[in-house]
């Protein structure tokens, strides 16, 4: 009889039982694409492995019918300057998990509430100031952008890309962005971890000299920027937020994930079990008297 008082205790004073989401194993494996240079004044340069990712808060799931998220998010760019033809950029690519912590009976649905992507095509003049004629162009793209869930599939958003061919004196920025609406990805009873890897390339490209009917020795081609929510890796203007008058905060990669609970144990049921399981050691301890 006090086995079975004990384990009534027990029950009645256990915590609400709960469901967790959460990233975990963030790996960046991000590199070069073409030319790598780092930081090299008339050239170029690419943030290789300095791309940066943000990981939300861990979600709670504590009633039948509740949900929560989390979040991870990416920020990188690529830049050159102008004063040669070379081409330079950054594969970005990172892999996690999404951990989910629940009890053995819990059953959920998991989802990907949606991808967004912004940044900023920029690019400037890089003549000298009695430079004429028009700087051959720059160009700056990123590839389409795949958000691989293990087990599941692909969620694609598709690229951007722009070319700029102006003056020494230009100054010219366009935003771009992308969406995915995602969707359910799976259900499950319990704990359990999902694999996931997003993967895209940003590029930058400068020509050297100028075209049109006059053109100056002193052009020196466009430096050209693609801005994801990084800046200022150069001493050029065009990598830096603050010329085209933004904040960093809305720009890079950002993905939501969503942990639904269809079915958490019932605190009654648990408590009818505890019940039976303490009656049966009584009952063993009883016959072992």
């Amino acid at each position: 009889m006090r086995l079975l008082l004990a384990a009534l205790v027990l029950l009645l004073t256990t915590p609400a039982l709960s469901a967790t989401i959460s990233i975990t194993g963030v790996s960046n494996n991000s590199g070069c694409v073409g030319n790598c240079f780092e930081n090299d004044g008339l050239i170029g340069y690419d943030l290789g492995n300095k791309s940066s990712h943000t990981v939300g808060a861990a979600g709670v799931v504590n009633t039948n019918g509740g949900s929560a998220t989390t979040t991870f998010g990416i920020n990188a760019m690529s830049a050159i300057d102008g004063g040669n033809d070379r081409t330079t950029g950054i594969n970005v690519n990172y892999t996690f998990s999404i951990q989910i912590l629940g009890d053995p009976a819990d059953e959920w649905n998991l989802y990907l509430d949606g991808l967004t992507s912004l940044g900023l095509h920029a690019f400037r003049g890089d003549g000298g100031a009695s430079a004429v004629g028009n700087q051959d162009d720059g160009s700056n793209s990123i590839s389409t952008i795949t958000t691989t869930v293990s087990g599941v599939g692909n969620f694609n958003m598709g690229g951007a890309s722009r070319t700029q061919d102006c003056a020494n004196t230009c100054e010219s920025s366009t935003q771009f962005s992308n969406s995915n609406a995602g969707g359910f990805l799976l259900s499950g009873i319990g704990s359990t971890t999902v694999n996931v890897t997003v993967d895209f390339d940003l590029r930058s490209t400068t020509n050297d000299g100028c075209s049109g009917s006059i053109c100056s020795s002193v052009s020196g081609g466009e430096e050209s920027a693609i801005l994801y929510g990084s800046q200022d890796g150069m001493d050029q203007a065009v990598d830096n937020y603050g010329t085209w008058g933004r904040s960093l905060g809305p720009d890079g990669y950002d993905s939501t994930w969503r942990l639904e609970i269809t079915e958490l144990p019932e605190p009654s049921t648990l408590l009818a079990l505890g019940t039976a399981f303490a009656g049966l050691i009584a009952l063993g301890a009883r016959r072992s008297a």
